[in-house]
């Protein structure tokens, strides 16, 4: 308060001009202030605060944008492409632990990351199909799609196959996709919490590629090199 009233003062007088720094370099103009000046001021941001301008230049960085900027648009897409990734891995395992009912699934669920490479093996499948996505249409959610579905899709129908009739899926039982529609009508299929889990981080998965992971890759030689590298990857993992 007694700042602003300090510089209402100033303003009586002709005009207030802050200090360089506080107002990214302009000079801020009070023109038909209210009897409150304060009230319509605008706060500018601290040294290293996030502001919504800063959030959209990390997220699509424009043509004017520094080196900074697009080096800061690179972590966040590796980090957000792997770690979604990372939880379509993660669901999977959720949903194989809880497969067998009288089991106890968090226990389950646990011991697949007591041995680190258990879980690096199964979270390298569904990381490995986003990046080969992502460098084969440049695009986030595309990644998704095509790493959520196949893997997912194969993890449900594991998951269902073991509750009525604890059996996993085998390598086998793809050349009987034909005939599972038979089999699987004489089975009443329940909606388990599990089911409508995968639903809702379907939903929030695809938001979030779409809108916190935008923008295109468009150096061509680039995701060539990433093309061949993600295929040799799931390779390996397979």
């Amino acid at each position: 308060p007694t700042e602003g009233i300090i510089r209402w003062r100033h303003h009586r007088r002709g005009g207030y001009h802050p200090p360089a720094g506080r107002h990214m370099g302009r000079p801020l103009r009070f023109h038909n202030l209210s009897p409150i000046p304060h009230i319509l001021w605008i706060k500018t941001p601290e040294k290293g605060e996030i502001t919504p301008m800063k959030l959209k230049n990390m997220l699509r960085p424009g043509a004017d944008a520094g080196p900074r900027a697009f080096f800061i648009h690179r972590v966040w897409m590796i980090f957000g492409i792997t770690g979604l990734g990372c939880c379509i891995g993660a669901l999977s395992l959720l949903l194989a632990a809880f497969s067998y009912g009288k089991l106890n699934g968090y226990a389950i669920f646990a011991s697949y990351f007591l041995k680190p490479l258990i879980a690096v093996l199964n979270l390298s499948v569904p990381v490995g199909l986003m990046w080969l996505f992502y460098f084969l249409f440049g695009r986030a959610w595309p990644a998704f799609l095509g790493s959520f579905l196949p893997t997912m899709g194969l993890t449900l129908v594991n998951y269902y196959k073991i509750r009525l009739r604890s059996d996993p899926v085998l390598a086998g039982d793809l050349r009987l996709a034909a005939e599972a529609k038979g089999i699987v009508g004489n089975y009443t299929l329940d909606l388990t919490w599990l089911v409508w889990l995968t639903v809702i981080c379907f939903a929030a998965g695809l938001l979030g590629a779409i809108f916190l992971l935008p923008g295109k890759m468009k150096n061509r030689g680039g995701r060539l090199f990433g093309l061949v590298s993600a295929a040799a990857l799931l390779a390996v993992a397979f």
